[in-house]
């Protein structure tokens, strides 16, 4: 697939002063983890949160502006527990989407 990396800054975050804007670094999946994604079809419930906790960590590759509680940096580290103990779940839900999205259009450029 051909690159797209991209910084994602979700909706909402604009809002906020620049210096305090939380934003993620992400790219398509690779072909054969986008193969299984798309052979996967319509899941549902716990089925489908499984998919975009196995996926997020695959198409993340980096944050700026996610702190802890105490307002301290968060390192960004591609483990699972680490990415979804930082990043608020709705952002969670942007980034899967974004991270499709992007898959999808480097693959739509791929077959062109």
């Amino acid at each position: 697939m051909t690159a797209l990396f991209e910084t994602f800054t979700p909706p909402g975050e604009m809002e906020r002063p620049e210096a305090e804007r939380r934003s993620y670094e992400i790219k398509p999946l690779a072909k054969m983890d986008f193969m299984r994604f798309m052979a996967s079809g319509k899941k549902e419930g716990d089925a489908a949160i499984e998919l975009e906790l196995n996926t997020v960590p695959k198409g993340l590759t980096g944050w700026s502006n996610i702190n802890d509680a105490e307002g301290n940096p968060v390192p960004f580290q591609a483990e699972r527990e680490h990415i979804f103990d930082a990043i608020p779940v709705v952002h969670l839900r942007l980034i899967f989407q974004r991270i499709i999205t992007i898959s999808v259009l480097a693959d739509d450029q791929q077959k062109n």
